[in-house]
């Protein structure tokens, strides 16, 4: 409030894990400073040449009947391991798994992917409902910003 570039009230903390591409919500008070300190907690253990990445997008998904197709391309700087595609219904209820086997990088700039299929229920309505790849988050990948899609009036 004084404008000595220090804190004067009180200070809250909390902790984040940012990667690349990751964004950080700010909120700013007119006429006011807002100090941020950001310190590195802990260091990553691989770096981005060291990691998968595993992708999902939403035209890289269909429906055939009461299957969910999710294409599933591997696009990281090594091989993922043998992971999990989770179907989750608009209230987050897990209604589906399939295993996604593990892919090989591309290396050779030829993509590398595997079609991966969910089953419901027949006439399914599935508006808002997720599909996620890792969905526990087991894999340290490059990024998560391509791991999850949210499914819009496909029926």
């Amino acid at each position: 409030e004084n404008e000595d570039q220090q804190i004067d009230n009180d200070a809250s903390g909390h902790t984040l894990y940012l990667e690349r591409g990751s964004e950080l919500d700010l909120s700013f008070a007119s006429r006011k400073y807002t100090l941020l300190r950001l310190e590195l907690e802990e260091p990553a253990q691989t770096g981005y040449a060291e990691r998968p990445d595993l992708a999902i997008c939403a035209s890289g998904i269909s429906i055939e009947g009461n299957m969910v197709i999710v294409r599933v391309y591997s696009q990281g700087a090594i091989g993922s391991p043998e992971s999990l595609l989770e179907l989750k219904n608009a209230s987050g209820k897990r209604i589906a798994t399939a295993v996604i086997p593990a892919l090989e990088a591309p290396l050779d700039l030829i993509p590398r992917w595997a079609d991966i299929t969910l089953e419901v229920p027949a006439g399914t309505d599935l508006s808002n409902w997720t599909v996620e790849v890792d969905p526990h988050q087991e894999i340290s990948q490059i990024t998560r910003q391509n791991t999850l899609v949210i499914l819009g009036n496909l029926r």
